[in-house]
């Protein structure tokens, strides 16, 4: 889908915070589709399957522009679902040996937000697919169509907020910051409910082989 400037939530959030700078308020709305999509896990997207390489158990993930990832949900190999792990779990539970295992893998961990170390590591080539929670980078001048469509009230509530909180503005009100803040978690809450049924899942699957 197309990228929705934040911009657009300007007409909506300007009325309510009168003197506001421009600039200001779409920094506001920034932060709060950021958290909007951390917390919520709404924005989710399955990336380019892509084939392991044998002997290889670490892979970069490459998201779409202007995105990153908020939460890694599923990663299948040869149709299997991995569990999450830890390194300290796996240290717990194998000790040193799941470093030097090959094999199927059946676990993964997050090195670091953009790698993956699949455990134990691959001996064979296998298909490989994920599925990520998205949320804007903090350059990203706009947001996924689809949150604007769908939740475009939710974070003009949470751009309000925002910048209700200020202290010594004219267009401080303390009260009116805590109500929005309350839609604004309520609303971040069903929508999580809403991600965790599956709705607004996006699949695509290539047979090109890369790095996540």
């Amino acid at each position: 889908m197309a990228t929705v400037p934040y911009s657009q939530w300007l007409p909506y959030v300007q009325v309510n915070v009168p003197g506001c700078p421009r600039g200001l308020i779409i920094e506001a709305v920034r932060q709060k589709a950021i958290e909007f999509c951390s917390k919520s896990r709404f924005w989710r997207k399955e990336l380019d399957g892509f084939y392991t390489v044998a002997t290889d158990g670490e892979y970069e993930i490459t998201t779409p522009v202007d995105s990153t990832i908020s939460d890694l949900l599923v990663v299948k190999v040869n149709g299997k679902t991995l569990d999450p792990k830890t390194q300290d779990e796996l240290e717990s539970s194998y000790g040193s040996e799941w470093r030097d295992s090959t094999g199927t893998p059946k676990f993964f961990f997050m090195k670091d937000m953009t790698t993956a170390i699949l455990v134990p590591c691959p001996d064979a080539v296998y298909p490989v697919r994920i599925v990520v929670a998205l949320k804007p980078t903090q350059v990203a001048q706009g947001v996924d169509e689809i949150i604007f469509e769908e939740y475009k009230n939710v974070i003009t509530h949470g751009a309000l907020a925002y910048l209700q909180q200020m202290p010594e503005k004219t267009w401080s009100n303390p009260n009116m910051s805590v109500f929005y803040q309350g839609l604004f978690d309520s609303d971040v809450l069903e929508a999580k409910l809403k991600a965790e049924k599956g709705y607004a899942l996006r699949k695509t699957f290539r047979t090109k082989a890369h790095y996540f």
